[in-house]
């Protein structure tokens, strides 16, 4: 019952298609071949990366474990009241904001030249009596 019905979907969209394709201009069926055989190129590469996915990935070295312990960045031990013996602390600088104005440029860093302006221009209509 399957494959009849499978055959029948099949027949249908063949037959629909070649409908469709009749009444297509020639821009038209250019453009949907070249879809198809656009999908149709790409095929390969998908397959591969199918394959390439589905694949076990397997160590290199037998004696490596498959996933390795990231390294673990340990704090230094401090002594109770504070920092180690001869040791300072940072000095932090804070340094205030300008008040001067600034310049108020939105468009861009740089002063913006002046064109001069354009001379007049003079159009001549073709067909137009003079």
């Amino acid at each position: 019952m399957q494959l009849v019905t499978r055959l029948c979907l099949i027949a249908f969209s063949g037959a629909l298609g070649i409908a469709v394709a009749y009444r297509l201009t020639p821009e038209a069926m250019a453009v949907v071949v070249g879809v198809l055989m656009g999908v149709l190129a790409s095929l390969p590469i998908a397959l591969i990366v199918i394959y390439a996915m589905r694949r076990p990935v397997q160590p290199r070295d037998e004696d490596a474990p498959a996933h390795p312990e990231p390294p673990v960045a340990h704090p230094m031990p401090y002594p109770a009241h504070g920092l180690p013996h001869g040791a300072q602390a940072p000095q932090i600088v804070v340094v205030p904001m300008p008040q001067a104005a600034m310049p108020r440029q939105m468009a861009g860093m740089w002063p913006q030249a002046t064109m001069p302006s354009p001379a007049p221009r003079d159009f001549h209509i073709i067909g137009e009596d003079e």
